[in-house]
């Protein structure tokens, strides 16, 4: 059921389930005056990175003190089941899709219009973000996967991804990406050694580090990869009953993450340039590495900005 601490700005709602394994919870930040307000705040909800296999919600509590105390929205940080490897484990228990189905039942918990009214916040008025692994979660949340692939001589590859409802997809207005993991394929090309986590999350049969791969040995990365997926954009006819305007995508990366680099980055930009989203880029705003660009005001404060437009 959770429990609940508070400040004078807000109250912190932790550990409440939206699942019945340990880790499928979410620590919601309430601003005290949105409880005093008429009008309902928005929702933010912030997915942590950590390449599939580490970090917790509770690394990012600055963030939902900072928005929620500063009354911008109710803020919820979302835990999701990892893919750890235990001892004598070849592969993990938890692996694709089960982050994105944790985090889809998550958002379904959050948008349930009594849990909205319970902590008064507007679930037709929802900002999400993810960092980093957490980016390519938001970026599934895009995806139509009863579309043809990009490319017609392959299969519907975009099958490998469960689809997100298109009823919480409606809901949302803004999409935040945050120097994220996209095209898994180019990731392990230029960075050889990231196959280790990437291996752990998404291949049955595990992938030993090396400095190349094989074709094959790519292959079920090309299911995965932003760049191979048509987005379910709102303004296409397919989806009329969403919403009306475009799509807002919010590209976010610190010329200063040395895991990630801008050039690795732009290959995916270019795809979201091209895709139909109202795409919003800023490679300036962020400071610091990969893990310390999420924890400065610069950060927050650009959060805040993309929360009320």
């Amino acid at each position: 059921m959770g429990s609940a601490g508070s400040s004078d700005a807000f109250t912190l709602h932790t550990g409440l389930s939206y699942g019945q394994d340990p880790r499928q919870i979410i620590d919601l930040f309430v601003p005290t005056r949105g409880k005093e307000s008429l009008e309902p705040l928005p929702l933010f909800v912030y997915l942590h990175g950590g390449a599939w296999r580490s970090e917790s919600i509770a690394g990012n509590h600055d963030l939902g003190a900072f928005l929620a105390g500063a009354g911008s929205a109710a803020v919820a940080l979302v835990e999701y089941r990892l893919s750890l490897l235990n001892d004598g484990d070849a592969v993990p228990h938890v692996q694709h899709p089960l982050h994105l189905l944790d985090v889809y039942a998550a958002l379904e918990y959050l948008l349930n219009e009594r849990n909205a009214a319970k902590w008064h916040y507007d679930a037709r008025n929802v900002v999400v973000a993810g960092h980093s692994a957490g980016a390519w979660v938001v970026s599934s949340m895009l995806l139509d996967a009863a579309a043809p692939p990009l490319q017609q001589d392959e299969q519907r590859i975009v099958s490998a991804c469960p689809r997100f409802s298109p009823t919480s997809r409606a809901a949302i207005k803004a999409y935040v990406g945050i120097d994220g993991l996209y095209d898994l394929v180019y990731l392990v090309e230029k960075y050889p050694s990231y196959m280790s986590f990437v291996s752990q999350a998404f291949y049955k049969t595990p992938i030993a580090t090396k400095d190349s791969y094989t074709k094959d040995e790519l292959q079920p990365l090309e299911k995965v990869s932003v760049n191979r997926w048509r987005l379910a954009l709102p303004e296409d006819g397919n989806h009329q009953h969403e919403r009306t305007q475009r799509t807002r995508f919010f590209f976010l990366h610190s010329r200063e993450d040395t895991l990630l680099d801008v050039e690795y980055e732009q290959q995916a930009l270019d795809f979201f340039a091209k895709s139909g989203v109202d795409l919003h880029v800023d490679l300036d705003t962020l400071r610091g590495d990969h893990d310390e660009a999420t924890h400065t005001k610069a950060f927050f404060t650009l959060l805040q900005k993309i929360i009320s437009s």
